[in-house]
């Protein structure tokens, strides 16, 4: 089976690497106010994160929000029409829930697209002994033991469609999927995200903070 990483990329309403937002878990009576960078503790620590409360808000600095996945380290933003197509291929998720988008600008919603703050399940994101073909791939551990990607090969017997992998250093945590998945995603026309073939793909030094164009920019 060919295997592609999914990538960022930027367009227009979709914006590339932090995304500078803040979940809520109500609507803000005034968003202008909010103060980006903060991390509140109800949602900071997804091992205690069992389920999303209702009436969620998303409180965005950017003026346009049109991406179908960005993430926020412990969970992700997903528009509706991708989240439908994960689970048609069987992606495990462990909650998600409707929320509302707006500006620090104003008020009122900036998107007609319905979003979901959404977690993926543990059994999601393959162990790598299960998952990487060591024997064909080029790894190495960053200064956490975590595993660096130089060259990425997937074994022959992974039968999933799309899946993470376990313990990946944060700039190489990306989504991987199959040939199939790649083919209904771009039949749908998504934004925001492209699928680099693992046969070309260029992963970010684990020890530098500079992105270059053609590397992949992680997505989990």
């Amino acid at each position: 089976m060919k295997f592609f990483a999914m990538t960022q990329k930027k367009e227009r309403g979709c914006p590339i690497g932090y995304l500078n937002a803040i979940l809520y878990d109500h609507c803000p009576e005034h968003p202008e106010s909010v103060q980006h960078g903060l991390v509140y503790p109800w949602y900071a620590d997804k091992r205690n994160l069992n389920e999303f409360p209702d009436g969620m808000c998303l409180v965005v600095k950017e003026k346009l929000i049109d991406f179908s996945i960005r993430s926020d380290a412990t969970h992700q933003y997903i528009q509706e029409d991708f989240l439908r197509l994960l689970e048609r291929f069987g992606a495990p998720i462990k909650d998600f829930k409707r929320i509302s988008v707006v500006s620090n600008a104003q008020k009122s919603e900036i998107t007609e697209k319905r979003y979901f703050a959404s977690i993926f399940a543990p059994d999601f994101y393959l162990d790598e002994s299960l998952a990487i073909d060591f024997a064909s791939s080029v790894i190495e551990k960053d200064e956490c033991d975590f595993i660096a990607l130089r060259k990425l090969k997937i074994k022959n017997n992974v039968g999933r469609d799309v899946f993470g992998i376990q313990n990946l250093d944060s700039k190489h945590d990306t989504i991987i999927c199959s040939e199939k998945f790649v083919v209904a995603a771009k039949k749908e026309g998504f934004k925001g995200v492209d699928f680099i073939d693992l046969n070309s793909a260029k992963w970010p030094s684990a020890s530098s903070f500079v992105y270059h164009a053609n590397e992949i920019l992680a997505v989990l």
